[in-house]
């Protein structure tokens, strides 16, 4: 349920996912029925990075009313019956990425693939429905997503051990953020715009969904600039006059210069590489909760590959698989002090910060690029097949 080949952190792990298959020998076809607009989408139908893909609606006009999507929803169900009813049962495999939290989709692609006899593999990456308003998703979650399915590709091993408490017997796999290093490519504009004399730092996402996020660098970096660290913070991602307002008030109430705060909006690949290319250090904030223990978030693939000194915190699989002050530095949650502290370092100790720069990139292409589970892959989907 995903726009392609671009809407954020969905579709470029769509992308690195069929990018991780093609490369095993697989062939991997794309089939979405989003009904969410973006602009820089301009083909209901073609190819990019190598995978074929289909609005199933058959436009990407999608800037309509409430009728008009609610009707392209409906005809791309019907094409995509269509399409599955095609499929052979025996070498095709449908991989789904809806995760419950797009519930009717969700449901109706396992009921026809049940329907056709076709095998699933689901894509799990959050997991955060134990409260009394996501009752309908908890009952998908941990009933037809975890039974229905053949397999599950899950982001963290915190998620793997929910769905194997939900179905012991589903062939699971383990695949962190994905991404691969690009040579960035420049951005006259943008070049012009921030001269390296500016020391900012990075934070991208949804900033409505996450505005707690964006509030909590803000504040961090304000009591490292009251501390004399020069530097402005960067925020890229689609926001609304309200978040906007409440970064306002927030820089104003912790007295960080307004004027220091960028607010980009959604921007282009091209964009977003010059600007992540070109900042200082990231921030990822996590939270002691269900929320947090069970993300990867995207980001982090994005930030790491870039060679620039992460800071975040050590919960769930970010604990597991990083390491403090070797590539990465962790602040305690929720502790904007710890967090001020952990800025102020990067800027007064350089041989840290060109060490933590180096072992980011380092690990990014070990750990966390696309070729590095192509053969996994391959024989995760293979093992599915031959069930």
């Amino acid at each position: 349920m995903s726009a392609f080949p671009f809407d954020a952190a969905a579709a470029y792990r769509i992308r690195m996912i069929g990018k991780s298959l093609i490369k095993s020998g697989h062939s991997f076809d794309v089939y979405t029925n989003t009904i969410h607009y973006n602009s820089l989408n301009t083909d209901a139908k073609g190819q990019f990075d190598g995978i074929p893909y289909v609005y199933l609606h058959g436009t990407i006009e999608l800037n309509r009313s409430f009728l008009i999507k609610w009707l392209l929803f409906v005809k791309g169900l019907f094409k995509l019956v269509h399409i599955l009813f095609e499929f052979d049962k025996r070498k095709d495999i449908v991989y789904v990425y809806a995760n419950g939290y797009n519930e009717s989709f969700n449901l109706f692609v396992l009921l026809f693939c049940k329907l056709f006899g076709l095998k699933v593999v689901q894509e799990i990456n959050e997991w955060q429905h134990n409260d009394l308003n996501q009752r309908w998703v908890k009952f998908l979650m941990e009933g037809p997503v975890t039974r229905w399915s053949d397999g599950v590709v899950a982001i963290s091993h915190d998620i793997k051990e929910k769905v194997l408490i939900c179905n012991p017997n589903l062939k699971t796999i383990v695949i962190p953020v994905l991404g691969d290093f690009r040579e960035v490519r420049s951005d006259e504009i943008i070049i012009q715009e921030v001269s390296d004399s500016i020391q900012y730092c990075f934070w991208m996402g949804l900033v409505d969904g996450y505005i707690q996020d964006v509030l909590f660098v803000i504040n961090a970096c304000a009591r490292s600039f009251h501390d004399g660290v020069d530097l402005h913070v960067v925020i890229a991602g689609g926001f609304s006059e309200e978040s906007k307002n409440r970064i306002i008030e927030e820089a104003e109430q912790c007295c960080f210069p307004v004027e220091r705060i960028r607010l980009l909006g959604y921007v282009s690949e091209v964009q977003l590489d010059c600007w992540i290319s070109r900042a200082k250090f990231f921030m990822v904030p996590m939270w002691i909760s269900e929320k947090s223990k069970y993300r990867f978030p995207t980001k982090i693939s994005f930030f790491m590959f870039a060679g620039k000194p992460l800071i975040t915190c050590a919960i769930g699989e970010l604990g597991r698989i990083l390491e403090d002050k070797k590539n990465v530095l962790f602040f305690r949650p929720s502790d904007i002090d710890d967090a001020s502290a952990k800025i102020k370092i990067l800027f007064d100790d350089k041989r840290l910060y060109e060490s933590i720069s180096e072992n980011t990139k380092l690990f990014a292409n070990e750990k966390l690029c696309y070729t590095s589970y192509s053969d996994v892959f391959g024989d995760f989907f293979q093992d599915i097949i031959g069930k």
